[in-house]
């Protein structure tokens, strides 16, 4: 594992970001690699999270899009952003909408302190 990588992992807080995740991609990315996935996905999801507003009438589009940014928080072990993503996804599909819209309005301070995490290792 990349050094810097791994005194890093150790400072973020386990709640927002699994440290084993980013070990193994940093054992298997370059750290040009791993800084462009970690830069591609915030970028990612700031797009995504600012088109749910354009969706709002339509639960299923706003689910698909939660749905895309889960998975990439999975592969870079944005665990606590996952889990709400994950659960205002559910609410949309279930159409327990004022429950999505709570889960969301917590999904974007989750997304300011786990950006903030993984661009201390960018």
């Amino acid at each position: 594992m990349n050094a810097y990588v791994k005194a890093l992992t150790t400072m973020l807080a386990p709640d927002y970001i699994d440290h084993a995740c980013l070990a193994e991609l940093s054992d298997v990315l370059d750290a040009e690699m791993l800084q462009g996935l970690i830069s591609k996905f915030i970028q990612d999801t700031e797009i995504a999270l600012s088109t749910l507003d354009q969706h709002a009438s339509s639960g299923t589009a706003m689910a698909e899009i939660l749905h895309k940014i889960a998975g990439s928080a999975a592969a870079l072990g944005a665990v606590r952003f996952r889990k709400e993503l994950i659960a205002a996804e559910n609410a949309l599909r279930e159409g327990q909408r004022t429950q999505a819209n709570q889960f969301i309005g917590e999904l974007r301070s989750i997304w300011y302190e786990t950006k903030s995490q993984l661009e201390a290792v960018n």
